[in-house]
């Protein structure tokens, strides 16, 4: 959105989506092209050049440190169906840092060993179908279903609801408004506070973040993660990564310029 600034003549640009900010960057560049083969005038290729970018909308999404999200695997309850259940859920988020809608829309038919690992067949954004390896988190899922009796119900839901009497699940696929209501029930349980003054609280897509962060905080190269996240952009990616200071003196210890002697 471009608003006309009451300083001066020239405008001034409300903060926008990545996408816009990076589209703008780049017909500037395309233009300069242009110009080096005299498609259009030098005088209009520097005049866009000269178009400040208008500042990029940040991800506010709240990551959990790495602490706070054992803390709050930790408080699930293993005792119980739902605890179970849940504890599966959460797992399956960490691990495959996927969106709430591939998730909860996964079948028990999705998942697959291959002798070796486990993977979760999942549909993402824009209808992408992805295999997503389990690792740890294939543990707890195989329980859940085999606790629920679910395992041989290759056509029905993975994660499902829960009624209040707490007897059995329901066959049928989990409100997607359900996991936002647990993450923030486990992160008090945990002694965590879901929720931030003046900015968005600590939610599912937390999860996703907290993945992602912490995937290349331990080494992971960040075209790898995105990779893993699905993003169409690199910016994306760099978007969701919560920075340290710590960082610079990281990445100086992985430069290998040492003299023989």
């Amino acid at each position: 959105m471009i608003q006309q600034s009451p300083a001066t003549t020239g405008f001034r640009f409300a903060v926008v989506p990545s996408w816009l900010g990076n589209h703008s960057r780049f017909v500037a560049d395309v233009y300069q092209q242009f110009a080096e083969r005299g498609l259009v005038s030098w005088k209009v290729a520097q005049a866009l050049q000269a178009v400040k970018a208008p500042p990029v909308a940040k991800n506010t999404t709240p990551a959990l440190t790495r602490e706070q999200a054992v803390a709050l695997l930790e408080a699930i309850p293993r005792h119980t169906l739902q605890g179970l259940r849940d504890l599966a859920l959460i797992r399956t988020f960490f691990i495959t840092g996927c969106r709430v809608s591939a998730v909860l829309g996964a079948q028990v038919g999705n998942l697959e060993f291959d002798g070796v690992e486990h993977y979760l067949h999942v549909t993402e954004k824009r209808g992408k179908r992805i295999r997503k390896i389990l690792l740890d988190a294939a543990r707890p899922i195989l329980r859940y279903m085999a606790e629920a009796g679910i395992q041989d119900d290759a056509d029905g839901p993975l994660f499902r609801p829960m009624p209040a009497d707490g007897a059995e699940f329901e066959r049928r696929f989990m409100n997607r408004k359900a996991p936002w209501r647990l993450v923030k029930r486990y992160c008090r349980a945990a002694g965590i506070s879901p929720d931030r003054l003046g900015g968005r609280g600590i939610g599912v897509h937390s999860l996703r973040k907290t993945a992602i962060t912490d995937a290349i905080r331990n080494g992971a190269g960040v075209h790898e993660v995105r990779e893993f996240a699905g993003h169409a952009r690199i910016r994306t990616t760099e978007l969701y990564y919560v920075r340290r200071e710590e960082d610079a003196e990281q990445a100086a210890r992985r430069i290998c310029i040492r003299p023989a002697k």
